[in-house]
């Protein structure tokens, strides 16, 4: 295993013990480990990083949950323009793919161009409504 990838592993973690304690209304707690988890991946892992654009996403909601709507609507910016870059990163990947015949791994990176979208569509939703 390289360190990108335990990283990418450990935030990975992080970010389901967020979930967690989103699921158990335990805000304090998810607050400080969803930070935790933001300021860790935004330090070591790429732009375009899926698990970094979600440890950014978990601390908005965190911050929603814990009441501070300026700062969660500021954060939720910050991760539609995560999911966005990692939209087209992964549009240009499947091209690539596909252009190259490599059609099955073209058709697993449309299935994950597909989840980045409607992600993208709930985050926008999130912030702008209807």
């Amino acid at each position: 295993m390289d360190d990108n990838q335990s990283v990418e592993q450990r935030i990975a973690k992080m970010n389901r013990d967020v979930a967690a304690f989103q699921r158990a209304g335990k805000i304090k707690e998810g607050v400080e480990l969803a930070d935790e988890a933001f300021f860790t991946a935004l330090s070591e892992l790429p732009d375009g990083n899926f698990i970094r654009c979600q440890s950014i996403r978990n601390r908005a909601i965190m911050q929603q949950m814990s009441g501070d709507i300026t700062e969660a609507a500021k954060t939720f910016l910050v991760a539609l323009s995560c999911y966005k870059r990692t939209l087209e990163a992964c549009a240009r990947r499947r091209e690539e793919l596909e252009k190259s015949g490599k059609i099955p791994d073209a058709l697993q990176a449309a299935k994950e161009q597909a989840s980045l979208a409607r992600t993208v569509e709930q985050l926008q939703h999130t912030l702008f409504g209807g």
